[in-house]
């Protein structure tokens, strides 16, 4: 019997709508995932996703896209060749159309991290947008003490400010958004 899952789409009205469709074949180097928590980036989804079609002055065709990038779950099936992980463990899963806001996920292994022990399954669904952060700060390689400008201050410049705090830095945020930075300075 074919598995069905439940996925998260903008649809060419602007509209998100859930709709139900089959759950990908397990092929080679892939890992089915249960997922519990996706995290959802306003920036990216909401703000860009919502009004894609109406920017482009497109009509209602039917036209979906699927959306979601970063979610956490359980691993419930490896593809031939997956050797990092096995069913039952507790993983973060990246990928642009295929990390989805949905209950089935199917990834390639290289796209996926186990979860430590005591990090929740929402607060592993960040790992996308920390590693986006983590990888901004390695590549500016700020010292201790400096000050650092992060610019935007949405959820990526909001972690990417903890990064450059937890490194000893001296942080100065700055947005056009009075909630980003309301939310900055808590």
């Amino acid at each position: 019997m074919e598995q069905i899952r439940k996925v998260d789409c903008v649809c060419s009205d602007g509209k998100i709508r859930l709709i139900e469709e089959p759950v990908p074949e397990v092929t080679e180097g892939m890992v089915k995932i249960r997922s519990y928590a996706s995290l959802v980036s306003p920036g990216t989804e909401l703000g860009g996703w919502k009004n894609l079609f109406a920017r482009r002055g497109q009509k209602d065709n039917g036209e979906r896209r699927k959306f979601g990038y970063s979610c956490a779950g359980i691993v419930d099936e490896v593809g031939k060749g997956v050797t990092r992980f096995k069913k039952g463990d507790r993983v973060a899963a990246i990928g642009y159309g295929l990390a989805l806001h949905s209950d089935w996920v199917v990834v390639p292994q290289n796209l996926c991290v186990n979860l430590p022990d005591g990090v929740s399954y929402s607060e592993g669904s960040y790992a996308m947008l920390l590693a986006t952060g983590l990888q901004a700060v390695r590549r500016a390689q700020p010292e201790i003490g400096e000050r650092a400008c992060v610019v935007g201050m949405g959820l990526v410049g909001q972690l990417t400010a903890q990064v450059l705090r937890a490194s000893g830095c001296r942080v100065i945020g700055w947005a056009r958004n009075d909630t980003q930075v309301e939310i900055a300075r808590k």
